[in-house]
């Protein structure tokens, strides 16, 4: 979708250039510029739970169920390999 935004406005950057030569590169330049700041706005999630279900994205405290999932690292000594098992 984008990609058809940016088809449609190609041109028009040719007509700016119409009104200045300039006006192109600091219409280029200022955009992504902007999206570099605007990500400043965004919460910082380093080292903080996630929250896992829509509950908790609505204010809920997060989850901490059986079920989530855990970060670690997994111990292969407890674990056995059945390969007689009928399920």
């Amino acid at each position: 979708m984008c990609a058809r935004i940016g088809g449609v406005l190609a041109p028009m950057m040719y007509l700016l250039r119409n009104i200045n030569p300039h006006a192109p590169m600091v219409l280029c330049g200022l955009c992504p510029l902007l999206g570099a700041g605007l990500t400043l706005l965004l919460p910082e999630t380093a080292n903080k739970p996630l929250p896992d279900t829509i509950k908790d994205v609505e204010g809920e405290v997060l989850s901490d169920e059986e079920d989530t999932v855990k970060t670690g690292i997994l111990d292969l000594r407890n674990v056995t390999m059945d390969s007689h098992r009928t399920d």
